[in-house]
């Protein structure tokens, strides 16, 4: 809960915009069953970043996104490409939330 709280109001980790648009978007990528994902299940909170409502339709956390770089790769190239995305956001993410924590 301390995520969704922190995410509101929070910049999109994809374009950076911050309007009344920005929400947690949960990871789901390959390794989503490690991180609490099920069946008609959001996996845990911790697993997700800020992202606007254009760039959770459109970009790296929405079903079906390829990363332009791979368009060209096999399948799971870009699936592994896409989930390897979403981690990093939520890394930075949370780097980002500490230090502001620290100031």
């Amino acid at each position: 809960m301390k995520e969704r709280r922190a995410a509101n109001g929070a910049a999109c980790m994809n374009c950076g915009i911050t309007d009344s648009t920005v929400v947690l978007c949960h990871y789901s990528g390959m390794r989503q069953h490690m991180y609490g994902k099920g069946r008609g299940r959001k996996g845990e909170d911790f697993y997700a970043a800020p992202q606007c409502v254009r760039c959770h339709a459109d970009g790296p956390f929405a079903e079906g996104w390829i990363d332009p770089a791979y368009v060209d790769a096999p399948r799971d190239v870009q699936r592994l490409a896409k989930s390897e995305l979403q981690l990093a956001q939520i890394v930075e993410w949370h780097r980002w939330r500490n230090q502001v924590r620290k100031i």
